[in-house]
């Protein structure tokens, strides 16, 4: 009687051992997909950024005739979208 309780409470113990396992291999899948979504929209949103030409993004000091970039995309055509600065 004493050596069947002493198995029954090995194999509750190994039960529960793999139990745990099982529950923190499922939690770091959990985590690792959250990550690879977080990633995936990120990088959605990176290849959505316009890309600008280099004559766009910078901007020339007409006093001192100095370039620097712009922090915004410059605006060359100010006014609607259509027609330009043309005030049509």
């Amino acid at each position: 009687m004493r050596q069947n309780a002493l198995h029954q409470g090995l194999f509750a113990f190994a039960r529960n051992r793999i139990a745990g396992e099982k529950k923190k291999r499922e939690e770091k899948e959990k985590e690792e997909k959250l990550r690879d979504r977080a990633r995936t929209e990120k990088k959605k949103k990176d290849d959505k950024k316009e890309v600008w030409s280099e004559k766009v993004g910078t901007i020339r000091n007409r006093l001192n005739d100095k370039r620097r970039i712009s922090e915004d995309r410059w605006n060359r055509f100010a006014g609607t979208e259509e027609s330009g600065g043309r005030g049509r």
